[in-house]
């Protein structure tokens, strides 16, 4: 039997959806098709999301499920996929900003966030909270273009001498920050969340993101490269 290129289409989007992400992987929001307010997580430990406001359901032209945020405390609750004992964090997603304000992407509060606010330039920023009670917020790590799909990875490692940072743009290297003798606050008062730094509703994001991913491990260069390859394909308006 011949199977039309739509199928074969059809077949390689369900394969990378359904698929098994690493153990590494924490949280995986691969796009599958979900109902009411639930997001389902592919990963290995179940780490479910729900929608806070009217969160909406994007069918892409590939067949992948992205999600609208606008600005009225609308965002997905994530639970808690970042273990208390962590050390590296690689986090993974795909967003399209609709207004060049990206105020905040995700976070968990008062640890850590992806954020920009109080300006109109497209730009993403670091919020930080680190484990002696100092605080980095507001370092610039990108710019970026609005009304664009733009795939992110931030890396954060632990070294013996402090945190390592890493930005990735579209499969390049745009900015690293190394904050010496630090690492990331560990105790975490509230869930992570997709679309606005949790407890900060007038902050949520106008925008659209997809296949949001979280590891505790660092992601190399040569994977993210092969990851913004091979999903870019999969998500465009």
């Amino acid at each position: 039997m011949t199977v039309s290129l739509d199928l074969k289409a059809e077949a390689s989007l369900d394969k990378e959806r359904f698929a098994t992400p690493p153990l590494s992987c924490t949280q995986s929001f691969t796009g599958l098709p979900g109902g009411g307010n639930r997001v389902i997580d592919t990963s290995a430990y179940g780490n479910r999301g729900y929608f806070f406001g009217t969160v909406e359901w994007v069918r892409l032209p590939s067949g992948v499920w992205a999600w609208y945020f606008g600005l009225n405390y609308q965002f997905i609750s994530a639970g808690y996929p970042l273990p208390s004992d962590f050390k590296d964090l690689s986090f993974s997603w795909w967003a399209y900003d609709c207004q060049g304000k990206a105020v905040r992407m995700w976070g968990q509060a008062n640890v850590l966030a992806c954020q920009q606010y109080n300006t109109t330039t497209a730009k993403l920023r670091t919020n930080l909270l680190f484990s002696d009670g100092s605080s980095d917020y507001g370092t610039t790590v990108c710019y970026y273009t609005a009304k664009k799909w733009h795939h992110w990875v931030w890396n954060f490692a632990v070294e013996p001498t402090g945190l390592n940072f890493t930005c990735y743009r579209d499969g390049l290297l745009k900015r690293t920050l190394f904050f010496s003798g630090k690492t990331l606050k560990h105790q975490f008062n509230h869930g992570f969340s997709w679309g606005m730094h949790y407890g900060y509703g007038a902050d949520t994001f106008n925008g659209y993101q997809a296949l949001m991913k979280i590891y505790i491990q660092i992601m190399p260069p040569f994977e993210v490269q092969r990851l913004y390859e091979r999903e870019r394909e999969l998500v465009s308006f």
